[in-house]
């Protein structure tokens, strides 16, 4: 059995970031969540307090800023 777990997953590639999220759904006691970009992710960090988030390192946004 898996302890429980809030999990944000942000990638502004959907496919990706729907399919990490598929398999991380596997896991009952897991609740995941996504965001297609930093500045959403803060939105939802702040509202979600999660215990986990995965994100692409080096995240830039379509306008090739740091997001």
């Amino acid at each position: 059995m898996s302890m429980p777990a809030k999990i944000l997953v942000v990638d502004n590639r959907r496919f990706l970031r729907h399919s990490v999220c598929l398999l991380l759904a596997d896991q009952s006691d897991w609740d995941v969540y996504e965001a297609e970009s930093g500045k959403v992710a803060l939105d939802r960090i702040q509202e979600l307090k999660p215990n986990v988030v995965v994100f692409r390192v080096g995240y830039y946004n379509d306008e090739n800023e740091w997001s």
